[in-house]
């Protein structure tokens, strides 16, 4: 799996918010999957005596050597092959590409939970997606990533309908790079993934006027900063 490109302080300010909104305690069991999971699930490790396993959502990628206490598994978006009712906290990142049925993979993510377990994703909204560089110059990337991401409000009725209650959602900023020329070379490595599919002529065309960009904005801050949502929902108790 690749390791991550964002600042360490993001990662760790990832496994805070994870810890916060799913009230962990020693020995919880952790799933993790999307972008950036493999990273947080380290942080995790770093901050308390968790169960922490991360899902590979790739084909093609070997899976690295992990420290103790970290497995890696294979599974479809759904996570069907986990065990059910084995898991007190998921953490979905930026996983639509992978994911097909959205009902069906909700109602997978349900089953996994165990009763009082929380359901983390993050996610771009649609309202905010289109002012991010990586869509500002490339707009396919952007129209790609509109098809398959729900937004915020269909999310959280998705969500409803598999059975999940007490569903909000938080707006944050997280930090992507600690410099312009960071944030140039992590796009210039076609992250996000959606990126790579881009043909090689639009995906220089957007990257040239990207530089540019960055040539006129090399000052600014605001190149460092991305907008995410984080979308949080409980499994009751019991199923009414």
């Amino acid at each position: 799996m690749a390791s991550s490109s964002l600042p360490s302080e993001t990662i760790d300010m990832w496994a805070a918010r994870i810890c916060q909104a799913a009230r962990l305690s020693d020995g919880a069991a952790i799933l993790l999957a999307g972008a950036d999971s493999m990273a947080i699930a380290e942080a995790l490790l770093r901050r308390g005596d968790y169960q922490v396993t991360v899902v590979d959502l790739s084909e093609n990628e070997t899976a690295p050597s992990v420290n103790q206490g970290l497995q890696i598994i294979s599974v479809p978006p759904a996570l069907t092959g986990v065990r059910p009712h084995s898991t007190d906290c998921l953490f979905l990142s930026h996983v639509w590409r992978h994911v097909s049925d959205l009902a069906a993979a909700a109602d997978g993510w349900f089953h996994v939970l165990a009763p009082a377990g929380t359901c983390l994703i993050r996610h771009l909204p649609h309202a905010q997606m289109e002012h991010m560089l990586e869509y500002t110059f490339f707009p396919r990337a952007l129209a790609l990533d509109l098809a398959r991401t729900p937004d915020i409000e269909d999310l959280r009725e998705l969500l409803r309908q598999a059975g999940f209650g007490r569903v909000r959602t938080h707006h944050l900023e997280h930090r992507v790079a600690q410099t312009p020329e960071d944030r140039l070379r992590r796009i210039a490595g076609r992250e996000p993934e959606t990126l790579a599919e881009l043909s090689e002529q639009e995906f220089q065309q957007g990257l040239t006027a990207l530089e540019e960009h960055f040539l006129m904005q090399a000052d600014s801050q605001d190149t460092l900063l991305e907008p995410q949502a984080l979308t949080v929902a409980r499994k009751p108790r019991r199923r009414s």
